[in-house]
């Protein structure tokens, strides 16, 4: 699940290492709002590191944004996309891309608001 620090934590943690941080804690860190909170998020994995996954995100993040806050539109889309690229891995393990993430989306999300 996600989890909310503080800024100032934020900086004092992993402002000087971010990126051997983000490798060693295997995180990816999200600024959502402007109050600075800072969301984790442990899912996802290497196969949506690749161009367009950030586009499904935003897509998503925006559209959440219609009728939601910008922290809760922010980590309800995250948490939805990590879950697709999950559900991806199982069956394609790295070898898929932004428009199988897409296509995976609505299925991802029909099994979430199932649960």
């Amino acid at each position: 699940m996600s989890k909310t620090i503080s800024a100032s934590i934020f900086h004092r943690l992993y402002r000087p290492n971010a990126n051997s941080r983000k490798r060693e804690n295997g995180c990816l860190l999200i600024i959502a709002g402007s109050e600075g909170n800072i969301i984790s998020s442990k899912m996802g994995n290497a196969g949506m590191a690749k161009g367009g996954s950030g586009d499904v995100l935003a897509g998503l993040t925006a559209a959440f944004f219609c009728k939601n806050s910008p922290k809760l539109s922010a980590s309800a889309a995250v948490f939805a996309v990590d879950s697709a690229g999950d559900e991806l891995f199982k069956t394609r393990k790295y070898f898929y891309d932004s428009e199988d993430l897409g296509e995976q989306l609505p299925l991802t999300l029909a099994k979430l608001f199932k649960n």
